[in-house]
């Protein structure tokens, strides 16, 4: 992990340094269509490797702590952050998703017949999905966190920071970092 100025938060601190990780991997994909554009060959393997880690750790990992754990205490007891959730972060983490799932979908076409239309729409939901979480990310650390900082009861802070403190334990996710620093040492 990248060290970040400590908040008063275990949660907070843990998932803006995922957050870094997360726009890491989008720099990697972002160099990737960058190199693939240039008539240089990507295999295949790399851009299967970077939905791995978008859908299990960017999401299954990430998305679904705020989304089981932080997001329903925010909205429990800070009511400012309904709107902002169920109007932005939530549809942000389904739209993210459905991109993934295109993506996904133009990279098998690839593989059966890669025809231009399809390396298109790979490299365009790239853009997409880049450039949404980018931008997603950055909102969540600099407005519904902090928020979170500011006006969640202490209560509420510990609860959060013990659920996540007990889910990081269950769910390892060393070898998504290993991918992601293998990636960027091979594009960055």
């Amino acid at each position: 992990m990248y060290a970040l100025e400590e908040s008063t938060m275990y949660a907070i601190d843990l998932m803006m340094n995922e957050h870094i990780q997360i726009r890491k991997m989008l720099e990697v994909m972002r160099a990737m269509v960058k190199q693939l554009q240039a008539g240089e060959d990507v295999p295949i393997e790399d851009f299967e490797a970077t939905i791995d880690f978008a859908r299990k750790y960017a999401d299954k990992h990430h998305h679904m702590k705020e989304e089981d754990i932080l997001f329903p205490e925010l909205m429990e007891t800070v009511w400012m952050t309904t709107d902002i959730i169920q109007g932005v972060m939530l549809p942000e983490h389904q739209e993210g998703r459905e991109h993934i799932a295109r993506l996904a979908d133009a990279l098998e076409q690839c593989k059966e017949e890669p025809t231009e239309e399809a390396v298109s729409t790979a490299c365009l939901e790239i853009d997409y999905y880049t450039t949404l979480l980018k931008e997603h990310t950055e909102k969540e650390d600099q407005v519904l966190y902090q928020i979170a900082l500011m006006h969640l009861p202490e209560e509420s802070k510990e609860k959060v920071d013990r659920l996540c403190k007990e889910k990081e334990a269950k769910e390892p996710v060393e070898s998504y970092l290993k991918s992601l620093e293998s990636l960027s040492a091979k594009y960055l």
